[in-house]
């Protein structure tokens, strides 16, 4: 079984006194919500690349303009960071 992508666990411990339960599904509104950094990456990666092209203003009155991002380059770095930052 491949281990769920988000994980719910209650908020105020209601099930137990010393251990914290998890869940697949939300049960209560104020459970915290886990995900896991490879899911939460993949996400991000899906954003990108459906709408990073939306954030790219160019004007050039005199003459054509091309501009190339290196998509790639910044998953990898973004995903660097993700993976390097601690919470």
């Amino acid at each position: 079984m491949e281990a769920p992508k988000k994980l719910y666990i209650d908020a105020k411990d209601r099930l137990s006194d010393s251990i914290l339960y998890g869940f697949i599904d939300k049960r209560k509104e104020d459970d915290i919500e886990y995900v896991r950094t490879d899911a939460f990456i993949e996400k991000a990666f899906e954003f990108f690349g459906e709408h990073l092209w939306e954030y790219i203003d160019v004007k050039n009155a005199n003459c054509d303009t091309f501009i190339n991002i290196d998509g790639d380059k910044l998953k990898e770095d973004f995903k660097n960071y993700m993976e390097e930052s601690k919470v």
